[in-house]
């Protein structure tokens, strides 16, 4: 869906701690040892923080007023696993928040929130319903592609709301000033964008997240067995997949734009991975560790804003 993995690795790092929320770095993330179930919680906080390795690592914000190009895409990319494994559908997760942040305060501008909200939970949901609502506009067979195109030409790269725009308008050929004003430039949120309906298979199916206009492409947010990441736990998922990472030298930009754009199969995701677990580091086949614990190479993460990732 988003393209190959971007990096020739991900690592998963488990604190002996509990954590409120995990956090997302380049190829690694930090989770709490309390985010180590099944539930739907820990399940759509490691596809959240998974796909910010695209929108946040891959690509990367200019300015901080743009954090809604990072996790509104988590965000949405929460809802699109939500529908893949079968929980709900993407139509009731627009809903639902929908609803939720009618009852909550107008004073968010997406495109520039400021310092103080720039991690306020609803930027979070109304950057997804601001990607859905243009999903709904261009159609899945320009709106997939479109996203593809955004990840290979700015790789690497800085980015803007500004330039997101200008990709969307130039890669569906469509005027979308008026779309993009009312979802990201104005504080009153828009009308809840569900309808016409998507043609979305029951519960339990598979969701148009897995479909690419131009091929065959498995969802980004699946591995290779093809199993629901959170069905396996997150920890027997993260050992399982340790030997599966990319070999050898990093594709060039050039190769890996060609990869995006074509919507090659998802390569494994959780490859070459070291899961540092309650003080103990596990690799595939080789069983802990002897010796001292290794020291993690950052201090525990800072906590942001409570609810930013709800």
């Amino acid at each position: 869906m988003y393209g190959p993995y971007p990096f020739p690795s991900y690592t998963a790092v488990i604190t002996e701690d509990e954590l409120e929320i995990p956090l997302e770095s380049q190829a690694l993330s930090t989770f709490g040892r309390n985010h180590l179930a099944e539930d739907w919680e820990a399940e759509r906080l490691t596809a959240h923080e998974l796909s910010h390795q695209w929108f946040g690592n891959a690509v990367t914000l200019k300015r901080w007023q743009d954090i809604w190009s990072h996790e509104g895409f988590a965000c949405y990319s929460e809802w699109l696993w939500a529908e893949e494994t079968g929980r709900s559908t993407l139509e009731d997760e627009a809903r639902r928040h929908h609803a939720a942040l009618a009852e909550s305060p107008e004073d968010l501008l997406v495109a520039d929130p400021g310092p103080e909200l720039m991690f306020d939970d609803r930027l979070y949901k109304r950057g997804a319903l601001a990607l859905h609502a243009l999903r709904r506009r261009v159609g899945d067979e320009t709106f997939f592609p479109l996203i593809r195109s955004w990840l290979a030409q700015n790789l690497g790269g800085s980015v803007t709301t500004e330039m997101f725009e200008e990709h969307a308008a130039r890669e569906s050929g469509e005027d979308l000033t008026d779309l993009f004003a009312a979802w990201l430039h104005d504080e009153e949120p828009r009308t809840c964008p569900i309808s016409p309906p998507l043609d979305s298979p029951p519960i339990g199916g598979r969701g148009p997240c897995s479909r690419a206009a131009d091929g065959p492409a498995r969802s980004a947010l699946r591995h290779q067995d093809h199993e629901p990441l959170g069905r396996l736990g997150l920890a027997q998922v993260m050992i399982r997949e340790a030997h599966l990472g990319h070999r050898g030298a990093r594709p060039g930009a050039e190769e890996l734009e060609h990869r995006l754009l074509a919507g090659p199969e998802a390569r494994p995701l959780l490859g070459a991975a070291v899961l540092t677990c309650f003080g103990r580091v596990r690799r595939r086949g080789r069983g802990p560790s002897r010796g001292r614990p290794p020291r993690s190479p950052r201090g525990p993460p800072r906590a942001r804003r409570r609810g930013a990732r709800r």
